[in-house]
């Protein structure tokens, strides 16, 4: 499906169009479609939260955490460009991914408002004894 800056709004966390919408803007994949619908889907539900209180099971889709993991494990990700003497650095994945996260900490907040229940961060606590 190509990039349709409609879905954007209105925000309907349980929609895919809107969630697909939002990833594509966040890769800033809007007019190339790099990356396929297939590929997209399976991040936005990988990354995607179900409240463990909610009855109805609804998907709550969380594309800006899709965008940054689709960054993160990017290996073909140029950091810089050069063409005959003019080159271009670009920021590592890391940060382009972070700033995303940071980005869309709406959709969570969004999330929460909705389900009374808070998604899951990104970082992970290991526990050692």
């Amino acid at each position: 499906m190509p990039y349709n800056e409609n879905d954007l709004t209105p925000t309907n966390l349980n929609a895919g169009s809107w969630g697909l919408a939002w990833t594509r803007f966040w890769l800033r994949d809007t007019t190339d479609d790099r990356y396929s619908d297939t590929e997209l889907t399976a991040a936005l539900e990988a990354t995607s939260f179900v409240p463990t209180r909610d009855d109805d099971n609804q998907t709550y889709y969380r594309p800006h955490l899709a965008a940054a993991s689709i960054i993160d494990a990017d290996p073909d990700r140029a950091l810089q460009e050069s063409v005959f003497e003019a080159s271009e650095t670009k920021r590592s994945p890391e940060r382009v991914a972070r700033s995303i996260r940071r980005a869309g900490r709406w959709v969570d907040d969004a999330i929460t408002i909705a389900t009374e229940e808070r998604p899951p961060s990104t970082r992970q606590i290991r526990a050692t004894f």
